[in-house]
């Protein structure tokens, strides 16, 4: 508790003083941790969630600098990135006094892997060929009932009628 006091003059010299005591309360000083990951892939749904350790988050304010010139204002939120590279990013929460803790964290976007299934073939009935994935790390090849494997980047395919097949790539 402080006591104040104002003093007013006239302008004829007559003085009075007012004391008041003022409560001022402190808040804490917030301290925030924040779940940003190191990095993700581009078009993929990155998560990050915040939260206040020493006092209730109930009243408090958020702000999320995503590194590309958006924001948002929920204390847990998503994004889709849709181009690779460094982003800095950072959280600021605030209470209702108006103290305010924040974490900074760069955040790596990677691009998607740029995967080749080979070139089209044609063969003769009752032959197979061996399929040549490229430029990723994990493959997936659909449909699968034709493929010696699913899941391998060179699968012996024996289709019985015409076939498409389709490859998915993706880096660990």
């Amino acid at each position: 508790m402080y006591n104040t006091s104002l003093t007013i003059k006239t302008k004829n010299g007559c003085i009075e003083s007012y004391q008041l005591p003022v409560n001022v309360l402190i808040d804490s000083t917030p301290n925030i941790v924040a779940t940003i990951p190191d990095s993700a892939c581009v078009n993929s749904s990155v998560f990050f969630t915040a939260d206040v350790l020493n006092n209730s988050d109930e009243s408090f304010r958020w702000t999320w600098n995503l590194g590309n010139g958006l924001n948002a204002y929920n204390k847990d939120t998503s994004y889709f990135y849709s181009a690779a590279g460094q982003y800095d990013l950072f959280v600021v929460g605030t209470s209702l006094a108006g103290c305010s803790d924040t974490v900074f964290h760069t955040m790596r976007i990677d691009p998607s892997p740029v995967i080749d299934a080979g070139f089209d073939s044609v063969i003769c009935k009752d032959k197979s060929i061996m399929l040549n994935a490229k430029g990723a790390d994990i493959y997936t090849w659909l449909p699968d009932a034709s493929l010696s494997c699913t899941d391998c980047a060179s699968p012996l395919a024996s289709p019985l009628y015409n076939t498409t097949y389709f490859l998915t790539g993706t880096n660990s």
